[in-house]
């Protein structure tokens, strides 16, 4: 049966029924240079996986990729990216911040099938 495991913050580990695992938005504790303040609270992200889909880069919350051990195949862009056998579609949206929108969509949401569920 598929597992998902919330991490903390928005990282999720999905493990298939074959055993391959999807991270989604690994996250770094802390930025002060372009974050100042803010600070994840959450213990750090300790796993090692064959994927790894971030929804937004340069954001130190989502996009910690060197935090996943083994070597993942990244899905960081929009269109279609196949990785492991599975067909992951992003669309980029809009980044909602305190002054607005983003000028230009930057975040990135997937839709995959893993085991018969639509993710």
């Amino acid at each position: 049966m598929t597992a998902i495991h919330w991490m903390g913050q928005s990282c999720f580990v999905i493990t298939a029924d074959d055993g391959t695992k999807i991270v989604i938005d690994p996250f770094a504790h802390d930025d002060p240079v372009n974050y100042p303040g803010l600070e994840i609270n959450y213990p750090p992200v300790d796993v090692e996986a064959d994927i790894v889909v971030v929804s937004h880069m340069t954001h130190f919350d989502h996009d910690n990729i060197a935090a996943v051990k083994g070597d993942p195949i990244v899905v960081n862009k929009p269109g279609v990216t196949n990785a492991k056998g599975i067909e992951f579609r992003g669309l980029a949206t809009f980044h909602r911040g305190e002054s607005g929108f983003s000028d230009t969509p930057f975040n990135h949401v997937y839709c995959w099938t893993l085991d018969g569920l639509r993710f």
